[in-house]
């Protein structure tokens, strides 16, 4: 088999270099290969990928290989680091398209990690309760926040979404209790449980009748306007002296002000509407 020869043809590569490794660095057989206790198997149908199935023992700081021999790492399988309670960091190849479902729970001491430009699959609860994760930044190859992805981090205080993110599921952010901001894009939809036990602070910075908006006012959570101008009161995207009277108008009215209506009037954001 093709694998067989490449991982036959690194050993030897390694022993030419002298290279200062233990001799059951590389193992293999005919489907799988363990590399410095990383477990691989051959993607099927495809004898040059590999798929990370298993690291049980992860510890400290660990870096995964693009490549062994000349087959790449494209994927890391499911549950394939769970529980590694003592892995801290994880530096995944750019060749990685796939991380699996749950592949990361339980990882109660990994505090960052960096997911590859071209991503195309995030698994659900890929990193649930990852305990010490503080921050994600989410590659544009990824479009939707799966299931349970980030349930149970309590660490997580920063998540960078793009604008091509088109939803966010069941539980993606449950108990996340030390999220208190966020970001989301104009179009993204929202799971009614995707911020379940949140931290009462969480303020989610969004667009006007986004869904964002509707979700952060049904569930009772600040939303703070990202298209609106302070002042513009006409919408025009100007504040002008017709705007000035129209919050006057507004000031000796009878009628009670909606929050839309404090939020642009209030320009200098004391909480109080004058001119």
């Amino acid at each position: 088999m093709k694998l067989l020869s490449a991982i036959t043809t690194a050993a030897v590569a390694l022993s030419a270099a002298e290279a200062v490794l233990p001799v059951n660095f590389i193992s293999f057989s005919a489907d799988t290969t363990e590399y410095n206790g990383m477990v691989f198997e051959v993607r099927e149908n495809n004898e040059n990928e590999l798929i990370l199935t298993e690291y049980g023992d992860a510890k400290g700081d660990v870096v995964i290989p693009e490549k062994i021999g000349d087959c790449t790492v494209t994927a890391i399988g499911e549950s394939a680091f769970i529980n590694c309670r003592e892995l801290k960091t994880i530096v995944i190849p750019e060749t990685v398209t796939e991380i699996g479902l749950l592949a990361f729970q339980g990882c109660d001491s990994l505090t960052s990690v960096k997911l590859p430009d071209g991503l195309q699959v995030l698994g659900n609860g890929a990193f649930y309760s990852c305990d010490n994760l503080t921050s994600i930044t989410i590659p544009e190859s990824i479009t939707t926040i799966g299931n349970q992805l980030f349930g149970l981090c309590n660490s997580l205080t920063s998540v960078t979404l793009h604008d091509g993110i088109q939803s966010i599921g069941w539980r993606a952010f449950k108990d996340c209790t030390s999220l208190t901001e966020i970001v989301i894009p104009r179009e993204t939809t929202i799971d009614d449980t995707a911020f379940e036990g949140a931290n009462p602070e969480l303020v989610i910075y969004g667009y006007t009748n986004s869904p964002a908006q509707a979700f952060a006012k049904e569930n009772s959570i600040t939303f703070v306007a990202l298209d609106v101008v302070k002042g513009d009161m006409s919408g025009d995207g100007v504040v002008d002296i017709n705007d000035v009277t129209d919050i006057q108008k507004l000031m000796i009215s009878d009628e009670e002000l909606t929050e839309e209506q404090i939020s642009l009037a209030d320009v200098d954001g004391d909480g109080i509407v004058c001119v």
